[in-house]
């Protein structure tokens, strides 16, 4: 009789191992592997995310689904059932930017990585992206020079992280649209500091009404944490979401009844 289980249990795995699909997500120039890509089946809000070399493993069931392949940089893919290979090709946007020509200005810190009495808190998961919202007090035209974190990890070389700057909603002050034009993916070299990421080759000009600057967490669970100091007052704008969500659905980041702010900050020009 247990023989008979043993062989019932084997029949219904290798079943259901035959019913998983893995996908491979490459760019369709240089055929490299696309790392931390999203995957959506159906009408699903949460999806999959490609490992760091490029794989994901479709579960059972998505032979019904349609699929629908998103990466920042390249052009959104979506695929009927059935009707795609096991290695999907991505096509880079070929994104025009402008190119901003700086003469001798004054580079400025904006932000909150030079506050006092930093704490830090851990995050619980993998890819949560943080968003802060910069201020621009001024309402100056500024271009940015560099995103700064204060981040702190248990080991070197045990975290990625991914950048992101979002507009600002102008109903919600939630963040809004991504304004980076390609992924930018660093690791964290030290246990605790500043993380600096230049991107002058963006060529993006701060708005009267400020931007969110994100930090995404790929690495393993409470890996990683990032400074923070706390208030009272809801208008510190902190928020929290998941970046595998289609539809980002965007919370206030809180702890013990206090609003945080990350000490994130950018410097302009």
């Amino acid at each position: 009789m247990k023989l008979k289980i043993f062989i019932l249990a084997l029949l219904v795995s290798s079943q259901v191992f035959c019913q998983e699909r893995k996908l491979i997500i490459v760019d369709s120039l240089s055929k490299k592997p696309l790392a931390f890509a999203h995957i959506f089946t159906g009408n699903n809000n949460e999806g999959l995310t490609s490992n760091a070399t490029g794989e994901v493993i479709l579960k059972q069931g998505y032979k019904k689904e349609v699929i629908t392949i998103t990466h920042l940089g390249y052009h959104t893919k979506t695929l009927k059932k059935e009707v795609y290979n096991d290695t999907i090709f991505l096509k880079e946007k070929n994104t025009n930017l402008t190119e901003v020509i700086v003469q001798n200005k004054k580079v400025q810190t904006l932000g909150y990585t030079n506050l006092k009495k930093t704490h830090y808190i851990t995050t619980y998961g993998e890819n949560i992206i943080l968003a802060q919202h910069i201020p621009n007090k001024t309402g100056a035209a500024h271009t940015l020079k560099s995103l700064h974190y204060k981040i702190r990890a248990k080991k070197k070389d045990s975290l990625l992280v991914r950048a992101h700057i979002y507009s600002v909603d102008p109903i919600t002050k939630k963040p809004n649209k991504e304004l980076l034009s390609k992924s930018i993916i660093y690791p964290v070299r030290r246990k605790k500091g500043t993380l600096s990421i230049d991107i002058q080759d963006q060529y993006i000009e701060m708005p009267s009404e400020g931007l969110f600057i994100g930090l995404e967490w790929l690495g393993e669970n409470n890996d990683a944490a990032y400074g923070f100091t706390a208030g009272n007052d809801s208008s510190i704008n902190a928020f929290v979401t998941l970046a595998k969500l289609k539809n980002k659905i965007w919370l206030q980041s809180q702890v013990s009844g206090s609003y945080l702010r990350a000490s994130f900050g950018v410097e302009v020009y």
